[in-house]
Parts: C-alpha cells; structure tokens; sequence
C-alpha cells in the first residue's frame, strides 16, 4: 500500500502541475508575427537596441515587418521562455499568408528546385545575446525551394553580420552624441 500511494498522487499531481504550468505559459507568452515580402531571402535577425523601431500590434501580437536585409532593430524587450510565433510572407497586394513553422530544414533532395524560387518555410533559429551590453536577439531561418551551397550561405551571413555591425556602430556613434 505504502509503495503504490506515492506514485497514485505524484502522477495527479504532476500531470495537473504541467497543465496549470502550460496554460499559464501559453497565455502569457510573448506574442509575435515575423512578416517578410515575397521575395526574402536568408536568415531573419531581431535585435534589441535603443535605436530600434516599435512593432505595431495588432490583436496583442507585435509585427515585425523584417527589411529585405533581414535585420530588425526592436526597441524593446524579447522575452524568453513561452513564446507564441507565426511567420507571414507578404503579398504584393499586402495579403498575409501564413507560412509553415518547421523543426529543421527540409532534405536537399526532398526540394522541388524547378521554377521560381519561393519561401517554403522557416525553421530553427535561436535566442541569445551578444556585444558589450549583451543585446538580446532572436534568429529565425526562412527556407526556399533553391538549394544553396555551404560559401553561399556563409557570404550571405557574412553581409549580413556586416550590415548588422554597422547599424550598432551608428547607433552607438548617436547614442554618444546625445
């Protein structure tokens, strides 16, 4: 009886725990929508900073409309933990298609490469913090049809840690000024 009785109230228990816990999570979780144009290419980088712009939120969901650099300077705070993501490709009419959330990266072979490149996807991506002040970002990779190779990647990584090096030094060069 003494063997049995812990486990008939630990499991309960437990189980109700990581409802309340999930619920709770889910409902106060960070609310975003990642919007890039049709024709995006690469990797999607927000960045906290001081001379970032403010997302307009719609329905509690902030917006990022991510430039064609890719990059989103965000004045404002990215939170950990629960977060509630979707990721649009906007239409030229400005029609919003939702676009699928994937774990990894579809298999080369698994691509339909004929015709014009088009998102297919986002995946992966991260959450961490870099520079002096330890500027929080997030990295979302979006996934075309076009298979590229390793130095193509690489150089279109390479451009845009460049471009976002730049916007820091500027911000900080007007930061100083102020």
């Amino acid at each position: 009886m003494w063997t049995i009785t812990p486990i008939v109230i630990w499991y309960p228990l437990m189980i109700g725990l990581f409802w309340v816990a999930g619920t709770i999570g889910t409902t106060m979780a960070q609310k975003r929508d990642y919007i890039v144009s049709e024709n995006f290419k690469g990797t999607i980088k927000v960045v906290e900073s001081e001379c970032g712009l403010k997302p307009e939120i719609i329905n509690g969901r902030l917006q990022f409309e991510i430039p064609q650099n890719g990059i989103y300077l965000f004045d404002g705070e990215l939170k950990s933990g629960y977060i509630n993501e979707k990721n649009y490709i906007k239409k030229e009419n400005g029609q919003l298609v939702e676009i699928e959330s994937k774990f990894w990266a579809t298999k080369e072979d698994e691509k339909d490469t004929i015709g014009v490149e088009k998102i297919i996807g986002v995946y992966g991506g991260g959450y961490g913090s870099f520079g002096d002040n330890k500027t929080n970002f997030i990295e979302k990779y979006v996934e075309t049809n076009k298979v590229y190779d390793d130095k193509t990647k690489w150089r279109m990584n390479k451009r845009q840690d460049e471009i976002l090096d730049s916007l820091r030094t500027d911000c900080k060069l007007k930061k100083n000024k102020n």
